[in-house]
């Protein structure tokens, strides 16, 4: 017998695992701007240990944020019925619009980018452990 639910397992797992995800978004990310421009090819390894080094500092902001707006906003999602992919995404986005609206003389248009790029890549981690269908269930 276990204390809790089977559901509150898998969303506890998904707070977990799921700000993992900015580091392979972190990956993706610089990957494809060493692909768009070619002039920065010799000094790739650089970028990815800079990367890796923005992304453990991700990792922190997106636990806070997955613990304070992620996991009540997947409630409220699942409370209307609305739990899918698209609308976790949209959802997710809605802390970047908020700060580009807070902070509109901050970075620049990349940042908000790269911010909803994390951000919807963390959502969808989360979705997906949340919501995956095991085939054998541990008790």
């Amino acid at each position: 017998m276990h204390t809790f639910s089977k559901a509150t397992r898998k969303m506890v797992l998904a707070v977990l695992v799921g700000p993992l995800s900015t580091v392979p978004a972190m990956l993706i990310a610089i990957t494809v701007f060493v692909v768009v421009t070619r002039e920065s090819q010799t000094d790739i390894f650089d970028m990815y240990r800079l990367g890796l080094l923005i992304a453990m500092y991700g990792i922190v902001i997106s636990y806070i944020f997955t613990i304070v707006y992620g996991l009540p906003a997947y409630l409220v999602l699942i409370e209307f019925n609305k739990n899918n992919v698209y609308a976790t995404a949209l959802v997710s986005i809605i802390p970047t619009i908020v700060v580009a609206a807070l902070n509109y003389n901050f970075g620049s248009w990349t940042f908000y980018l790269l911010m909803a790029y994390f951000s919807v890549s963390v959502s969808l981690a989360f979705w997906y452990i949340a919501n995956r269908k095991t085939q054998v269930d541990i008790e």
